[in-house]
């Protein structure tokens, strides 16, 4: 398969990520059905969207954010965005190093940039986002242990 991304094998490691992602903050928030936000935070109700990312972020300087997803839809934090997500967290497992970001300002942010989409070729279909450079957003970054 190449350079052709593999969304069945994508989404099964993001749920996995998802359940350790519980096993680390499951005290502090508890897991949704990802129908329209993957965690609610205990002490303030406010809500989490997950994407994880499974290589070493060394080897970038960018976080990659989806912009549309199958079919037009809005996807990656322009998704959460519509779905109520309070913040949307970027997860490299291997380096366990988060990029957290309350979702409406980084999409705010996102929308000023001047970007370009990048095509990211599916089993049959085609996603499109961005490469952004994680100092372009450093100002957003929040920290995990502040908002749970």
């Amino acid at each position: 398969m190449g350079n052709l991304h593999q969304f069945h094998r994508s989404l099964s490691k993001g749920k996995a990520a998802e359940k350790k992602f519980l096993e680390l903050f499951g005290d502090r928030l508890k897991a949704t059905d990802g129908r329209t936000v993957d965690f609610i935070i205990n002490k303030s109700g406010l809500t989490i969207e997950l994407k994880t990312d499974f290589y070493d972020p060394a080897k970038t300087p960018n976080l990659f954010m989806e912009r549309w997803s199958r079919d037009g839809v809005d996807g990656g934090p322009f998704q959460a965005l519509s779905k109520g997500a309070s913040y949307f967290v970027y997860w490299f497992p291997v380096t366990n190093e988060f990029f957290v970001f309350e979702t409406a300002p980084l999409v705010a942010h996102l929308e000023q940039l001047k970007l370009t989409l990048v095509p990211v070729q599916n089993i049959g279909f085609t996603t499109y986002g961005y490469k952004v450079n994680r100092a372009q957003l450093e100002k957003l970054r929040l920290k995990l242990e502040d908002i749970l």
